[in-house]
């Protein structure tokens, strides 16, 4: 049975437009009889046109729950709309599948079937339920880097920031479709994602989608979610700010894209020892971060649990000075001493590296 369309006279009026005699009009009806819309052959190219016209016109809901009938025969969306024609609309209601049906939905959509996905649409079917193991096929889609699976999905009306639990290592977290696309490096659907309005800023538990894309070391998408208005600041329960994660990867690019979104440059990590980006820099001995962060004015002299960063991570600071760097990999612990003796010796580090960046 169909489903009632409410009528909004001001748009019936627009639609309903005096056309000379000679003008080819499709003509939309409702299941009554009563004549919703009349529209010029020529403004149209086939019937999923058509479907899409009455949605944005009447807010109807998407072309997966429009059937046109003409002479009582469904038209398919394909079908070309080149000449005057009366159609009837029904508008089906969402179809709650079984959980046979929504893993078949989620199992088409993991195997990258365009056309099986929109022939499970055209049921009318709920695109958000979830399968067996509780993603939602969007989710899969967002995952996989399906992007035009996603943006049929996104058509058919699925919930673009509804989160399915994803395990993470030994932990399980909530994550967002824009937010496992990001965390796989899937510029694209970040795009549609984005595109369609998704929230940049996820909620409850989860890690935020710009977190993701720092850790994944792609400035590219770092620089969208910064442009849709992320929070370059925003973190969550259990994990590091964006800023931290890409300074103790090393990825220069990001780490900058961060800072020019004033991420915090000083700030502590409560959850990981109250580090801060500079210590993770040093940590993972990254000259390049090291020096963005200070020329940032990030202090030298903080201290993490009483330690300030050059006894945490003295081979990196010794990168830094004329003395020279160290063997990279080695764990002897007076090797460690004589770098950090050299550095000392050569000049107190907290003054030279005010000289040297002019702080």
């Amino acid at each position: 049975m169909g489903v009632q369309i409410e009528q909004k006279p001001a748009f019936v009026e627009i639609m309903k437009r005096k056309f000379a005699p000679s003008a080819q009009l499709i003509r939309v009806r409702q299941l009554s009889g009563e004549e919703l819309a009349a529209i010029p052959v020529e403004e149209l190219t086939d019937v999923e046109s058509l479907k899409q016209h009455l949605q944005q016109t009447f807010g109807l809901p998407p072309r997966f729950r429009q059937k046109l009938l003409h002479d009582g025969v469904a038209l398919e969306d394909g079908m070309v709309l080149d000449s005057p024609k009366d159609v009837t609309l029904v508008v089906l209601p969402v179809l709650r599948p079984t959980a046979e049906e929504a893993d078949e939905l989620v199992e088409a959509v993991r195997l990258g079937e365009e056309v099986g996905v929109e022939e499970i649409l055209n049921r009318a079917q709920d695109p958000d339920a979830a399968g067996t193991q509780d993603k939602t096929p969007l989710f899969e889609a967002a995952k996989l880097g399906h992007a035009d699976i996603a943006e049929l999905l996104l058509e058919a009306g699925a919930d673009k920031d509804k989160p399915s639990v994803e395990l993470h290592r030994f932990s399980r977290r909530t994550v967002t479709p824009l937010g496992v696309a990001c965390q796989n490096g899937h510029e694209e659907i970040v795009r549609l994602m984005l595109e369609f309005s998704a929230s940049v800023q996820q909620e409850g538990d989860g890690v935020p989608p710009l977190t993701w894309a720092s850790a994944k070391g792609k400035p590219e998408i770092v620089r969208l979610l910064l442009d849709a208005r992320a929070d370059a600041g925003k973190t969550s329960a259990g994990s590091m700010p964006p800023v931290h994660v890409a300074a103790g990867l090393g990825d220069v690019e990001t780490t900058r894209l961060l800072l020019e979104s004033r991420a915090d440059a000083e700030e502590r990590n409560e959850s990981r020892r109250g580090l801060t980006p500079l210590d993770l820099a040093a940590w993972a001995n990254c000259k390049d971060v090291m020096r963005l962060l200070l020329e940032r004015r990030a202090d030298a002299e903080k201290r993490c649990r009483g330690f300030p960063v050059i006894d945490l991570a003295p081979w990196a600071w010794c990168m830094l000075s004329p003395a020279g760097p160290p063997p990279r990999k080695t764990s002897n612990c007076n090797a460690l001493q004589r770098c950090k003796e050299m550095l000392l010796e050569s000049m107190d580090y907290a003054q030279r590296l005010q000289q040297s960046y002019h702080i």
